[in-house]
Parts: C-alpha cells; structure tokens; sequence
C-alpha cells in the first residue's frame, strides 16, 4: 500500500470531484494547457502539509515565479478557494476545499475554508504638552485598522494508517491566522502532530524554472542532502557530455546574484537557462 493509492478532488481551485485512481510509485499527468494538471500538484502539497504554514505561504505564491505580481497574501490565499458564480451579485461566493483518499496516510479527508477579518480598535494617545499646559490634559483619539485571514481546517484520520497504529482516530481540528503585519500562527500549536500528519515531498511546476532563487535552494538541498550525484546521471541521459552543477557569481558582472553554472566537458562553463 502505497501512503496515496487514490485521490479524490472535491473542491479545489477549479478543479472539482476528480478522482486519481490506482496511483504508484511514478505517475504522469498528461493533458492540455490550463486543464489542471498543476493544481494537482498542488492537492497533493497541500494534502501531505496541511498544517504546515510554509507549505501554504508557497502553494499561494507558486504561480507566480519569479514575477512579481500585484496581489497581496491575503488575496494570493483566497484564489486557492474554488468560488461559486453568484447569480443576482456580480461577485462571486467562496466555498471551502474538499480533499480525501485512500492510502497509508494519516490523513482519510481534509475539509477547509477561510474568514477574511477586519478589525477597527479605537484608543486614546497622550499628546506632548508644553510647561504652559502641565494643569490641562490634552488626549487625542486614534483609529487602528487590522486585517487578517483565518483557515478553519479539519481533518478525519485514516484508521488503517501505520502512523495511527495503537490510536483511536478522531477529528482534527486546527486554525491557520494569517495576520496583515506578516505574522502567522496555528492554533493550537503542535509540532508532533504536524509531522504525523505530513509526508515529504516537492513540488516542481512550470512556473518553477522561473526562479532563480528556487533554482539556488534546490541544488543546495541536493547537495546537503548528497544526492546532487543522482542529479548529475539525470542530466547526463539528455547530454552525456554533463559534468556537474555549480552555484557560482559571474565576477564579470557588478550583480551579486548567484546562478547555476553547467560545468560541460565540450563546452567548459554554461549558465543554466530556461531558453535560448
């Protein structure tokens, strides 16, 4: 049994009850363009992490490489909602995300959905007053606005799971805060329980090729982790004459940006690109 064997997408972005069956150790998505196949990907990130806010913070971010677009966090989030067309309104109602499966994992369903909160507080801030003025008080009241956007997650555990094993199942249920200063947390917090419900993995989509910074974390991870060799094997089916892969800073430049190099038998130092 394998810890993802079926996958079922209730709601998710536009995806809607598809169902991934008969799953093993490689699978393919084929498909046209803009038919779904990275939201896929990202069910499968989001499903393994769901308590995890770094997982989150890069789902909402993934599109959109190493360009930089206009929307905020709160708004980045809120598009991985799908959203259900109103009919007497011109916007339209957000519903929640649905996901389950059959497998080895911990997780048999999750279930989430989001509240964008506004807060107005009022308080009262003391003004500097001169010697002249030390027998009169002088107050003047202020108007503080906060947002944040709150996850609601719940999750059904899968009985048959190895990682339950000894365990009676019972409901989950964790809130992710998004706060509008940049600050997140989970409540309530429990790092043991977030491993028990994750499982590793990575996410690589077309957009990903974009960001240089990307790029740089996951040879260094290759590298940490001492599996860049198996890298370099990968990259020598499509071009034998392949040496290895370097994290260099051109000195002919004034930038300090560090880029992939491509260390090539035949054509001594590349930089690694996208395209010509």
């Amino acid at each position: 049994m394998y810890p993802l064997d079926t996958v079922t997408i209730h709601q998710f972005r536009g995806l809607q009850d598809l169902e991934l069956k008969d799953l093993g150790q490689i699978n393919l998505l084929v498909g046209m363009n803009n038919c779904g196949k990275t939201s896929v990907l990202e069910v499968l990130l989001l499903y393994t992490n769901p308590l995890d806010i770094k997982t989150w913070l890069t789902l909402s971010r993934l599109r959109e490489g190493a360009i930089r677009l206009s929307s905020s966090r709160f708004e980045s989030l809120q598009w991985l909602f799908p959203k259900q067309p109103q009919i007497l309104e011109a916007e339209s109602i957000p519903t929640g995300i649905k996901i389950s499966s059959q497998g080895a994992s911990a997780i048999k369903e999750i279930a989430i959905n989001y509240q964008d909160r506004e807060e107005i507080r009022f308080f009262v801030k003391p003004e500097p007053v001169t010697p002249e003025d030390v027998f009169e008080e002088y107050e003047k009241e202020f108007q503080e606005t906060s947002s944040r956007l709150e996850l609601d997650i719940e999750i059904t555990q899968n009985p048959k799971s190895p990682n339950l094993k000894g365990m009676i199942p019972v409901g989950v249920g964790r809130k992710i805060i998004f706060e509008g200063t940049g600050k997140a947390l989970i409540l309530p917090e429990s790092k043991k329980e977030w491993k028990k419900f994750s499982l590793p993995i990575d996410i690589i989509t077309s957009e990903s090729h974009r960001s240089n910074f990307g790029q740089l974390r996951l040879l260094s991870k290759a590298n940490f982790e001492n599996f860049k060799s198996d890298v370099i094997q990968l990259l020598k089916i499509m071009d034998e004459d392949i040496e290895d892969l370097e994290i260099l800073i051109n000195p002919q430049t004034v930038s300090n940006q560090a880029s992939i190099y491509i260390q090539h038998k035949k054509l001594s130092l590349l930089s690694f690109r996208t395209g010509p």
